[in-house]
């Protein structure tokens, strides 16, 4: 399977899948608590000044992080939600075992 095959594969499974990819809740609790004492953030309107991203909603993806480095990804649910995700795709497409072992 060419590269391209497989990364159409995997953008079909995450549709089909519809998986969020959160961070844990006390993970975004914490996140949160970090930013609004940061002075990077804006209150007003949930910003921060250092990367323009909405608050909010960067603290919830589990891929995300600061990037003045007070807060790292969630690695603990990231493997969780890959565990989920590779075998929706490897039960869709057993042909990507292949490329799942590298």
């Amino acid at each position: 399977m060419k590269l391209q095959e497989y990364v159409w594969h995997i953008i079909s499974a995450m549709e089909d899948a519809n998986y969020p990819f959160n961070a844990r809740p006390e993970v975004e609790d914490e996140r949160y608590e970090i930013c609004q004492a940061c002075e990077h953030y804006v209150e007003e309107t949930g910003a921060c000044k250092e990367c323009s991203c909405y608050v909010p909603m960067k603290v919830k993806q589990c891929w995300d992080y600061c990037p003045v480095g007070k807060w790292d990804r969630d690695m603990e649910a990231w493997y969780r939600y890959y565990n989920r995700f590779k075998k929706t795709v490897l039960k869709k497409y057993p042909e990507a075992e292949e490329w799942t072992n590298q």
